[in-house]
């Protein structure tokens, strides 16, 4: 089982797998996402947060702008993917089908 499946589409009731939707965006959609998740990953490392003081960068600015580029970034993808897979997410100003349906989300 991928760490996707395992860390959330196993535990909700989605229309189709997470790795079903990844496959429905385009080549470039999933460079883009894929470039921004590995983007995060690095900023995370360098921000720290949670690992043991002998393992963390130095410099307080740059952790500081790390966690921001982390942050920026989340926001990007989340934005893109609301847009690109609306049954996953919903229309705008509503919960996705599949809460309602669960009776996840009223």
């Amino acid at each position: 089982m991928s760490v996707v499946s395992a860390a959330a589409g196993s535990r909700l009731p989605l229309p189709f797998s997470l790795t079903d939707a990844w496959h429905m965006l385009s080549p470039a959609t999933q460079a883009e996402i894929g470039g921004a998740v590995l983007g995060m990953a690095l900023a995370n490392y360098v921000y720290g947060d949670g690992r043991a003081d002998a393992d963390q960068f130095k410099d307080e600015c740059l952790r500081s702008a790390a966690s921001d580029v982390a942050d920026d970034l989340l926001n990007r993808i989340d934005d893109r993917l609301w847009v690109l897979l609306p049954d996953l997410y919903g229309p705008d100003g509503d919960h996705p089908r599949w809460a309602l349906d669960s009776g996840l989300a009223s």
